[in-house]
């Protein structure tokens, strides 16, 4: 089970570990605009990652605010009132469950940054549940909080990880589609999209680390496909399906866990849906030196039956994908 963070030093420690992992250009005296007017503050703009962030210590609260408006140039001042897209907020006196800011830790002490789920602060039509639906595939897990009780929260990433920065700033355009979309009413009404509440599942403590990388894979596959002119759809959690392709049907089940038993999990949920997949199933998974040989294997001998694998590798915040158009054209 996670745990909240509760140790007010711990959390402030945290939150200056982040701030440095982040960096960024500075941009001086930018004009955020604020209940009772505007304040002009120095942000800092990260260029490849479309992310501009500011954080402040007030009499109260840690104050972490992201948006992605352009800035290159950068410019002075942000004309809308709610240039920030979103906001984790912290008390200095320890976690409060009516703020959207949560530090967690796993068992093996990793601390992830984490969000409540609420954007939408006293406006109508902004629910946590609204986004938990807009957010549905995102990494939703069960915590503990310092009283005991069980709550869920929304894990960005790990704060000492490498890829941090990328999964914040894909956290932050999704809270910002969500209510340019028009919020609950407009966007989730329409997409019929239940407006559910927490999900009890057990995930095993690696896979939660590994699956804030989930929404990078994701997306950077899109890319690779968009690229040999395939368009995708999302299906669920976990997988993609290729459109408009001589190549299809196509279906990728993407996984994040390198060890063994994740990418055997891949595998069986592949098998699972084998029938309805039909042939040209993809499992793409990072395979990490220690469980290479093994899991090369098991992938060879499914290939009888239509399941091909990509492997993936990370460099930097981007993974890079082995094999993707031999795996296309149903290659070995």
């Amino acid at each position: 089970m996670l745990d909240v963070v509760a140790e007010p030093h711990r959390i402030g420690r945290e939150l200056q570990a982040l701030v440095r992992r982040l960096g960024g250009v500075a941009v001086p005296r930018v004009a955020l605009g604020r209940q009772g007017g505007n304040t002009e503050v120095t942000v800092r703009w990260r260029r490849d990652d479309g992310l501009w962030w500011h954080f402040a210590t007030g009499e109260d609260r840690y104050s972490l605010g992201f948006g992605v408006t352009p800035l290159d140039p950068p410019p002075q001042r942000f004309r809308r009132p709610d240039a920030i897209a979103c906001q984790f907020d912290m008390p200095l006196k320890g976690p409060d469950r009516r703020y959207g800011g949560v530090l967690v830790r796993d068992e093996e002490g990793r601390v992830y940054l984490a969000h409540s789920g609420r954007v939408g602060g006293t406006r109508a039509g902004r629910s946590r549940l609204g986004l938990r639906a807009w957010l549905r595939h995102g990494n939703w897990q069960m915590v503990r909080w310092p009283d005991g009780k069980i709550g869920e929260l929304c894990l960005i990433g790990q704060i000492g990880g490498p890829r941090i920065a990328r999964h914040i700033a894909r956290f932050v355009r999704e809270v910002r589609a969500y209510k340019d979309a028009g919020g609950d009413q407009t966007t989730i009404a329409s997409q019929g999209i239940a407006l559910e509440g927490p999900r009890l599942d057990y995930r095993l403590g690696g896979e939660i680390a590994t699956q804030c990388d989930h929404g990078l894979v994701v997306d950077a596959l899109r890319d690779e496909l968009a690229r040999r002119g395939i368009g995708v759809r999302g299906g669920g959690a976990n997988d993609l399906f290729s459109l408009a392709s001589p190549r299809v049907p196509v279906t990728f089940e993407i996984g994040t866990d390198a060890s063994v038993e994740g990418v055997h999990r891949v595998i069986g949920r592949l098998l699972a849906r084998l029938d309805a997949n039909g042939p040209g199933s993809i499992a793409v998974v990072p395979v990490s030196p220690e469980a290479g040989a093994r899991c090369a294997t098991t992938l060879q001998a499914l290939e009888p039956l239509g399941i091909r694998a990509v492997c993936y590798r990370w460099r930097g915040a981007r993974p890079v994908f082995d094999g993707l158009d031999a795996a296309l054209d149903g290659e070995s």
